[in-house]
This record gives C-alpha cells, sequence and structure tokens, in this order.
C-alpha cells in the first residue's frame, strides 16, 4: 500500500508541534555551523513583539556592557521543520516561495541587513545525525517547500534511495497498481534553519534590531469542549472556554458541527536568556484581527486597548516558557 502523503500551499492541520519563531539570541560559527550561546557582554534592554496572524514585528534595543566594542554573531532561529509531518500534513506557506517562505527581515539602527541563511538537514535521534551532506550528494534541496520536493524525491535513482535508507533518513514504499510500480518517499530529517547576521555592539551605546515576517501558522479544527492537553498547551481558562463553547455552538459547518477552525501561533521566547539579564522592558501586543474572535495564551497580565489588541507589560523580565497563542474561530486565508 503506498504511504499517504499530501502537501498543499493551504489547508487546515492538527499540528503537534506548532511552527514557531524565536527571540534573536548570540551565537557562534563555527566548523558545526551555527551555536548559540550565552553572553555577559551585552543586554537586551527592551523587546517590543507584536504578534497577529499575518504578520509578526518586533524590535530589540540591545546595550553593550563591556569596556570595549563587541562583535559578534546574532542570530534568529527557527524551529525545525519535521519533513515527515509536512509529507502528510497540508501546510500554510505564508510568503513567497523559496528558502525565505516567511519574507523574513531585519534592521539595524534603521538600516536594512541582508542576514545569511543556514539551513541543516538532521536526523532528531538521539543522539542526533546531521545529514546534509547526504542530501547535497544526491542534489535533493533543503527547503522543503521547493516546488516539487516530494516529487522529486519519488523520481531519486535507486542509488540514492539506498543511501537514505542505509542512513535512516527516509522510509521508501514500493508498490504496484493497475498503473504500474510505484516508489513513494517519505523523508524523515529535519529542516533546522537560522538567520544570522556579523554585528558589532559599540561600547557603551545602544543597537536597536527590528524584525518582520509573516509567521507560520497552523489551523486545525477545535471542539466546543477542548481537550485537557489543548486547554493546558494555551492556558484556557473556564470564562474562555464557556465563551469558546457558546461561540462554537452558534455556528453550523457541514461534517464539523461542534467544531471551530482555529489558529496555533507560536513564538520562542526563552532564547532572550542567552543576553546579559532579565529583559529589562517587555511589551507585548496581540492583534486577533476580528472582534469575535476568541484569544487564549498563557500569560499573565493581558489587558484590551483596542477592540481586536491586547498588550501586557513588564520590567525585567526573564521568560520561562515559550508564547502560544490560539484565535478561534480562525479562517484560514484561502476561505475568507
Amino acid at each position: 500500500m503506498p504511504i499517504v502523503r499530501h502537501i498543499a500551499t493551504l489547508a487546515l492541520a492538527l499540528l503537534t508541534g506548532a511552527p514557531a519563531s524565536a527571540n534573536d539570541s548570540y551565537a557562534t560559527l563555527g566548523a558545526g555551523g551555527l551555536r548559540l550561546e550565552a553572553t555577559d557582554a551585552v543586554a537586551m534592554e527592551q523587546e517590543d513583539l507584536f504578534l497577529s496572524r499575518e504578520e509578526v514585528r518586533v524590535a530589540y534595543v540591545f546595550r553593550t556592557l563591556a569596556p570595549r566594542d563587541v562583535e559578534a554573531v546574532v542570530a534568529f532561529p527557527f524551529p525545525d521543520i519535521d519533513t515527515a509531518m509536512a509529507a502528510n500534513v497540508p501546510l500554510l506557506v505564508p510568503g513567497r516561495k523559496g528558502e525565505n517562505f516567511l519574507d523574513f527581515e531585519v534592521s539595524v539602527d534603521g538600516r536594512r541587513v541582508t542576514p545569511a541563511l543556514e539551513i541543516r538537514a538532521v536526523l532528531p535521534g538521539p543522539p542526533e545525525k546531521d545529514v546534509t551532506a547526504l542530501l547535497a550528494k544526491h542534489g535533493i534541496p533543503l527547503a522543503v517547500f521547493t516546488p516539487d520536493f516530494f516529487a522529486g524525491l519519488d523520481r531519486l535513482p535507486a542509488a540514492a534511495l539506498a543511501d537514505l535508507k542505509a542512513a535512516g533518513a527516509a522510509d521508501v514504499d514500493e508498490y504496484e497498481d493497475a498503473k504500474g510500480r510505484h516508489v513513494s518517499v517519505i523523508p524523515l530529517w529535519h529542516v533546522r534553519s537560522a538567520y544570522h547576521w556579523r554585528q558589532t555592539f559599540p561600547a557603551g551605546r545602544t543597537v536597536t534590531v527590528e524584525h518582520r515576517y509573516k509567521p507560520f501558522v497552523g489551523y486545525f479544527w477545535l471542539p466546543q469542549k477542548p481537550d485537557a492537553e489543548t486547554a493546558a498547551t494555551f492556558c484556557i481558562d473556564p470564562p474562555t472556554a464557556a465563551g469558546l463553547a457558546r461561540r462554537i455552538a452558534a455556528m453550523s459547518i457541514p461534517g464539523f458541527q461542534g467544531h471551530a477552525q482555529a489558529a496555533d501561533l507560536s513564538y520562542v521566547l526563552k532564547t532572550a536568556r542567552n543576553w546579559a539579564g532579565p529583559i529589562r522592558r517587555f511589551r507585548l501586543t496581540i492583534d486577533k484581527g476580528q472582534p469575535d474572535t476568541i484569544v487564549s495564551l498563557c500569560m499573565d497580565g493581558l489587558r484590551k486597548i483596542a477592540p481586536t489588541r491586547f498588550t501586557a507589560e513588564f520590567t525585567d523580565f526573564v521568560p520561562t516558557r515559550d508564547l502560544r497563542v490560539l484565535f478561534a474561530p480562525a479562517v484560514p486565508p484561502d476561505q475568507n
């Protein structure tokens, strides 16, 4: 039987590990590629984070604590993309095709910077195994959203498939039907990527770094009564649960009664701990898009400032968990 596989530009999916983005982090470039490290020479004085389903914007202010200029590599890592999941679950590609599929942009003190992009292929392990060179040997692209990516895997020659199987990098299913013999390949590696650039932090001065990009959002069917795992992931409290139940009960979607389409947006905050000390001033703003959309996340101190916007502000903020934001109902862009 063929392995079930599907990839699409947009559809509904229940993602067990939602795609995320991460805070800037201090890093070094070594022989093994980009590595994130901690520093006590540069502090993050301010972070202003804006989250919506359409765009993420982040503005940081860094201050050099060292008595001399600090030369560093600044990295913005994205979480791994599980190619096996991408083979079976329809995903939304928010930006342009190709490697910069999130339309990532960065500026430093108001000047546009062109970051380098490091992409590697790893088998998750443990232990992890880097298979980037193996893919390059057989001309397999690292960007999973490259046009014809999965069909190209199915057309690989037998020697390449044997190498992938021997390395534990792919499952290969060969089968026959009325149309003849077929090969279906499920890749097992994770795509690990990070944007990075060299940055000078002048002694005694501040540097402002700004990002913007189109987030990678997961869509799924949310039941009228979310299960315990979903409720814990998004900190759905009783009043929010009651509001969701009322909204979903009022909806009528053929084939999905008692459910609503929902969006899952995540953002990695904990990498901010790689900088010296806490974030002196942190502000989070969330725009839910539509006034009747319900938002839930694990963040204290949120207050409503506009019909679709909420904010939370902290001083000396040390993030202890990453953000997962639930938007419901949330109709995918091609269904609006």
